[in-house]
């Protein structure tokens, strides 16, 4: 290993790998079987403003998880088991995701959000603060199924600035996903909606506005007392 930080009261399990570049921050527990800065990429490091993998202070990251290279991820956040984090993933503060539950990367998570297990998320989304995004949630990144049909199913990035042609959904503040909803490719959902277990999301969705039903649709309003204060 080069280039490898280790902090202070840093608890190391059995079989844990870490690779080059990697810095672990103070009263870190990183269980069995876990692998941070894994290093096979979708692009050649020279696409990466920064490399470089973090993983912030008091995290516990759950054995079996594996965290790609040029992943940061901010204190006291939660990673259960077999969690797999993929390359350009950004992770604030004090998050909880649950077990089986899949990053495709170049994604942007706030701060206090929580995301339960066996979730799909796409690439290039964006998650802000106090998300609530329940089991088995799925997220596309491209309005359309192209494989086989003659198109590059690799992404294509811009040298400068390292934006995608494919497009996750914006998940704005407060927002709660229910069980098993999936929200399709570049589409929003604004602040503090919420979205029922099952729903299909085809099209944005308006803040504070309750969506149900293949394809979802408006059905109601969240009321005043639940909503959060920023």
């Amino acid at each position: 290993m080069k280039n490898v930080i280790l902090g202070k009261n840093v608890l190391l399990g059995s079989n844990v790998k870490i690779g080059n570049w990697c810095k672990i921050e103070d009263n870190v527990t990183i269980e069995d079987n876990v692998t941070i800065g894994y290093s096979t990429l979708s692009k050649k490091k020279e696409y990466y403003e920064d490399f470089s993998t973090i993983i912030g202070k008091n995290c516990l990251i759950r054995s079996g998880v594996i965290i790609y290279h040029a992943c940061k991820i901010g204190k006291d956040n939660w990673i259960n088991n077999y969690v797999i984090l993929r390359e350009n993933t950004i992770l604030g503060n004090d998050n909880t995701i649950g077990s089986h539950t899949i990053c495709e990367g170049y994604t942007i998570i706030g701060n206090m959000v929580s995301i339960y297990s066996l979730c799909g998320l796409g690439g290039n989304m964006i998650i802000e603060d106090k998300v609530f995004i329940g089991p088995n949630v799925v997220t596309a990144n491209n309005p359309k199924a192209l494989h086989g049909r003659g198109f590059s199913s690799i992404r294509r990035w811009e040298k400068n600035g390292m934006k995608c042609i494919d497009k996750g959904p914006t998940i704005r503040f407060g927002a709660r996903i229910g069980i098993a909803a999936i929200l399709l490719a570049d589409i929003e959902i604004g602040r503090e909606a919420m979205i029922a277990a099952g729903a299909i999301v085809t099209k944005d969705v308006p803040s504070f506005a309750i969506v149900r039903g293949i394809p979802a649709k408006i059905v109601g309003t969240v009321s005043e007392h639940e909503r959060l204060n920023l």
